[in-house]
């Protein structure tokens, strides 16, 4: 029974350093993230990522990168817009991106 019970905990494990070293590996130069939460609910559906870029190439890229790790699918632009004023003058590009977190992948 305890090995069954182990077993149940670790199928449930979630290795958020996985998460977070995979988020910083498809950031691109030239783009920052403004916040990200993470929690069980990260893993229960899309979530978005508010990132700022100093274009919009760099948002694509971006975009791109997700796409291509195997932490991530679906990646889709939600917002993609231009602000060039005030605090927004390095980091003009504004995108919102949806995207799916794969559990599997980092447990």
């Amino acid at each position: 029974a305890s090995l069954s019970s182990a077993k149940a905990v670790l199928d449930k494990e979630i290795v958020y350093t996985k998460l977070i070293t995979g988020v910083a590996a498809v950031i691109p130069s030239g783009v920052v993230i403004e916040a990200l939460t993470i929690g069980p609910s990260t893993f229960t559906g899309p979530v978005s990522l508010q990132v700022y870029a100093k274009s919009t190439e760099d948002a694509l890229k971006m975009k791109d990168n997700l796409q291509k790790s195997s932490l991530f699918s679906n990646p889709t632009f939600v917002t993609l817009s231009s602000n060039a004023s005030g605090q927004a003058a390095e980091y003009p590009i504004s995108a919102v991106i949806s995207v799916t977190i794969n559990k599997a992948a980092v447990k």
